[in-house]
C-alpha cells in the first residue's frame, strides 16, 4: 500500500530562493537540531495557509512544494511534504506519515487500504527521539521538550517499511487550563463588588487560545466574556481591557479580566444575599444526544482543568448552582 503513493512524498531538495533564505537563516540562528525543527514547523504552519484540495488526484497526491510556496496555501499533504522537505534540507531526518483524524485509534484493526487515512503529518527523528508534527496547525507554542504533539492513535510513515506506528498519548500530570475567579465584596455601603478572573492555558490549550485570539478581535472576545458574567450578575461591567501575556516558547498563555458590579445592581433582586457561584467546565464534558441509549458515550480527549473561586469580605450565603 505504501508503494502506491510513497514516490509522491519524497522530500524535495530545492526551494525558491526567498524560502531557502528563510531556512538558511533558521540554520544559522538555531544550531541545535531540535530548535531548528520547532522553528521550521512554525514557519510552515504560520506562513502557509491551510486550504483543503481534495479533488481528483489532489485527494492523495501532494503538490510540489515550490507550487505551494508560490500560492501561499496548501492542504495537509502539501504542507506535510513542504515541512518534511524543509527539515531534510536542514539536516534533520523527516518523512511524511498518513493518519486518520476520526478513527485513527482503531487503524490497527482495519485491513490495509488508503481509504483508511484522511490526514498527513510528519515524523521526525533526532537522535533516539521521535517527534510527530502537524503542519496544518498554526501558532503552536513550546519548544521540542514541551510543544503539543498530535495524537491520532496510529500513523503510517511513507518512507519506511515498519508499518503502522503508535503515536504517544499525552500524560496529564498538571492542569492545562487553570481559572481563578476572585470576588471582592464591598467593604462599605455604596462601593461596587469587583471580580477579577485569571485564566492560564498550557500545552494544546495554549495553542487553541492563541489561535482564538488571532481569529477575532479583543473587543469581541471581551464582549463574549462580559455576556457570560452578565447572565449571572445583571449590571456587571468591564473596567479594563483584557490583559494577555503569551510566553510562546514556554507554551503558556494567560488572560486577565476585570469587572465591577455597582452597588445598586448588587442590591437588586436580593443578589447580595443570594449570590450564585459556579465552576464553568464549558464543553469539556460530553452530552449524550440520544434518549434511552444503551451504548457507551465517548468522553473525548482527556483533559485536566482546575477551577478555583476566592471570596473576600463575604456577606452573602450561597445557594450553589446545578
Amino acid at each position: 500500500m505504501v508503494d502506491a503513493v510513497a514516490a509522491h512524498y519524497k522530500p524535495v531538495t530545492s526551494f525558491p530562493a526567498d524560502f531557502a533564505a528563510k531556512l538558511d537563516a533558521i540554520a544559522i540562528k538555531h544550531p541545535v537540531p531540535a530548535d531548528r525543527m520547532v522553528q521550521t514547523m512554525r514557519l510552515v504552519q504560520d506562513q502557509i495557509r491551510y486550504v483543503s484540495l481534495s479533488i481528483g488526484a489532489g485527494s492523495h497526491i501532494p503538490r510540489d512544494p515550490a507550487t505551494v510556496l508560490r500560492s501561499g496555501f496548501g492542504d495537509c499533504k502539501d504542507k506535510a511534504l513542504l515541512l518534511a522537505s524543509s527539515l531534510v534540507r536542514l539536516g534533520i531526518s523527516a518523512e511524511v506519515a498518513l493518519a486518520d483524524l476520526d478513527q485513527g485509534r482503531a487503524l490497527d484493526q482495519h485491513l490495509p487500504a488508503l481509504s483508511n487515512f484522511d490526514h498527513a503529518i510528519v515524523k521526525v527523528k533526532i537522535g533516539t527521539q521521535t517527534y510527530w508534527l502537524d503542519a496544518t496547525n498554526d501558532l503552536q507554542g513550546g519548544k521540542a521538550s514541551n510543544f503539543a504533539e498530535p495524537d491520532y492513535g496510529f500513523a503510517l510513515p511513507l518512507s519506511s517499511t515498519g508499518g503502522l506506528e503508535k503515536m504517544p498519548s499525552p500524560v496529564l500530570t498538571t492542569p492545562s487550563v487553570q481559572v481563578e475567579e476572585q470576588f471582592d465584596f464591598p467593604k462599605k455601603s455604596g462601593d461596587p463588588l469587583t471580580l477579577t478572573v485569571f485564566s492560564m492555558y498550557g500545552d494544546a490549550n495554549a495553542d487553541w487560545m492563541r489561535q482564538k485570539l488571532a481569529s477575532q478581535s479583543l473587543t469581541d472576545l471581551s464582549n463574549t466574556y462580559l455576556q457570560y458574567y452578565s447572565k449571572q450578575y445583571p449590571g456587571i461591567r468591564s473596567v479594563a481591557g483584557l490583559d494577555i501575556v503569551d510566553r510562546r516558547d514556554g507554551n503558556v498563555l494567560s488572560v486577565k479580566e476585570s469587572y465591577q458590579l455597582p452597588a445598586d445592581a448588587l442590591a437588586s433582586n436580593d443578589l447580595a444575599k443570594q449570590f450564585t457561584i459556579k465552576a464553568d467546565l464549558g464543553s469539556s464534558l460530553p452530552t449524550p444526544t440520544m434518549v434511552g441509549r444503551i451504548g457507551p458515550v465517548s468522553l473525548g480527549t482527556p483533559f485536566y482543568k482546575r477551577y478555583s473561586i476566592k471570596i473576600r469580605n463575604l456577606k452573602a450565603r450561597f445557594p450553589g448552582s446545578r
